[in-house]
């Protein structure tokens, strides 16, 4: 009769299947067994009806800088993240994220999230909101949704992440569009023909750090790390740094490399540039404070070389700097351009 039971009701759930909810991906008990000779069915219909998310507060608990209770959903590192290639045109994806786990080799998000985060701020800090350690042999998954302007309809969309411990896996509407793996490099993805404009597009973001469990890069990072004196420090998992999308043209600058020598007073500018054609040019401009020293325009692909008199050398004392501003262009028309 167990066997027969178990079998014609394959949408309960076995009880073997439980998890604590300290750390688990499920909440709460799920059972099915015999107890004194008497049926016990918990029955999971109502499990998987939304239920109001945990709403984001700070953890108050530790160091904290006199910064921190300044920190809103609203004004999470709004700034434009990235020191070299600003563009005008982008859209913060900080702010609150639903964030939940699963096991480890779990294909797809939870079907319930256990609550908010603050993105860019990593699972294990107060101003996550969460501050717990990622569950062992479970993942950790991120999900928003985003609405895009109708003038990029007819840009190239980019999103970038500035960082994200450990190895990560984004889905864009239930489709895989990046994987990254490591703690510190900004990664990107071109996700132009994953994206709808006449409506909410979702984010899927799925993190599996196992910090000191395996052999990845992790410096002084433990799940056991307190500090107080010892040499191990709070490993840091998932997104800390900020999530970030760009209309680009199909012509466009992919990087900016840039080498100097104060002994022959020379900068070269490398602008990287995608789907150039013949004839396409870069116009590089290099200012200091406020006023152009040297402009040149190079074929797209090449370097550009600039002889800097009498320059202005960065130190402690006086930390000089100059400011580079490149354009990509195709004809008369500015395809791209980035600071």
């Amino acid at each position: 009769y167990v066997y027969k039971y178990t079998n014609e009701t394959s949408s309960r759930v076995p009880a073997s299947d439980w998890y604590y909810t300290t750390g688990g991906n499920m909440v709460g008990f799920k059972a099915r067994s015999v107890i004194g000779g008497y049926w016990m069915r918990v029955l999971m219909d109502d499990m998987y009806k939304k239920q109001p998310l945990k709403e984001w507060a700070p953890v108050e608990d530790g160091l904290s800088t006199r910064w921190a209770s300044e920190v809103t959903p609203d004004n999470a590192l709004p700034e434009y993240p990235r020191p070299l290639m600003e563009r005008t045109e982008w859209q913060n994806l900080n702010g609150l994220w639903d964030y939940g786990f699963t096991a480890s080799n779990a294909a797809t998000a939870p079907k319930l999230f256990d609550g908010k985060i603050l993105v860019p701020f990593p699972l294990e800090s107060s101003l996550s909101g969460v501050k717990i350690n990622m569950p062992d042999n479970n993942v950790m998954w991120y999900n928003r949704t985003f609405t895009l302007p109708e003038s990029w309809k007819d840009k190239n969309i980019i999103i970038n992440f500035g960082a994200s411990d450990y190895a990560t896996t984004v889905y864009v509407n239930g489709k895989s569009v990046a994987t990254h793996t490591g703690g510190y490099a900004s990664f990107s993805a071109d996700i132009t023909k994953n994206v709808v404009f006449d409506g909410e597009n979702t984010i899927s973001v799925k993190v599996d750090d196992k910090t000191n469990a395996d052999s990845s890069a992790l410096g002084k990072q433990r799940k056991s790390g307190t500090g107080n004196g010892s040499i191990w420090h709070t490993s840091v998992s998932g997104i800390w740094q900020t999530v970030w999308l760009e209309p680009v043209n199909a012509k466009h600058i992919t990087a900016v490399n840039s080498t100097s020598d104060i002994d022959n007073n020379t900068l070269t500018i490398t602008p990287a540039v995608e789907n150039a054609a013949n004839g396409d040019m870069v116009k590089v401009t290099v200012s200091y404070e406020g006023a152009a020293v040297a402009e040149k325009s190079v074929a797209a692909g090449s370097a550009a070389t600039f002889e800097i008199s009498d320059p202005h050398l960065w130190s402690p004392d006086s930390p000089s700097l100059y400011d580079v501003e490149v354009s990509l262009m195709s004809g008369s028309d500015v395809a791209d351009n980035v600071k």
